[in-house]
């Protein structure tokens, strides 16, 4: 049985693959499975979200730190999370509303769109 990340894996390349096809089809001007390749561009995507992004960094070099926050078109933090790495390692740990890294990205993301 295919492990859990053979099985993302597996669905990133049918995805990449379908984009392919799209392209292709596009570049050659033919159409796609009968349809225009843009109409099948168009059907790829469940929705398509625009995301803002403030990273806190707090070290530089080895190891690098920082804290990443996503933010709505509000401005409103829908994801926060630590990102650690060196080199080719890397760590990230997501970061609860109730922790004190949480409360300084709202101050830091609060002193940003102020601005």
């Amino acid at each position: 049985m295919p492990s859990m990340h053979q099985k993302l894996a597996d669905q990133i390349r049918a995805n990449e693959e379908s984009f392919r096809a799209i392209f292709t089809a596009l570049d050659a001007g033919e159409s796609r499975e009968g349809q225009d390749p843009m109409d099948s561009l168009h059907e790829e995507p469940l929705e398509v979200v625009l995301e803002r992004q403030v990273a806190i960094v707090l070290t530089t070099g080895g190891p690098h730190v920082e804290i990443v926050a996503a933010l709505d078109s509000e401005g409103n933090i829908t994801r926060a999370s630590w990102h650690s790495y060196w080199g080719e390692e890397k760590v990230e740990k997501v970061i609860g509303s109730d922790e004190a890294a949480y409360r300084a990205i709202e101050y830091f993301v609060e002193g940003v769109l102020v601005a």
